[in-house]
This record gives structure tokens, sequence and C-alpha cells, in this order.
């Protein structure tokens, strides 16, 4: 992709995309591992 033969609209999607897509991976990942933490201390507590 060249930037100076890319409308600026284009490149404001693809950016704002892949900034909602590490936003959406991240969030995934938190409630992953919070589930797991609390599955591994009920785990030890049972």
């Amino acid at each position: 992709m060249l930037f100076d033969h890319t409308k600026t609209g284009e490149l404001m999607s693809r950016l704002n995309n892949d900034v909602v897509g590490a936003q959406s991976a991240l969030t995934g990942t938190f409630i992953t591992i919070l589930t797991n933490i609390v599955t591994v201390v009920t785990t030890l507590f049972i």
C-alpha cells in the first residue's frame, strides 16, 4: 500500500479496524486469564 496514493478515509478505516481488533483480542485474553485464575483458586480451596 502506498500512502501517497491511498485516500485518507481508507487509511483511517484500516487503522480503526486494527484498533478495534486489538481491543477485542486484549479484552478476550483478559477475560480468559481472569476466568482461569478464578478456576484455579476455586479448585485449590474446594
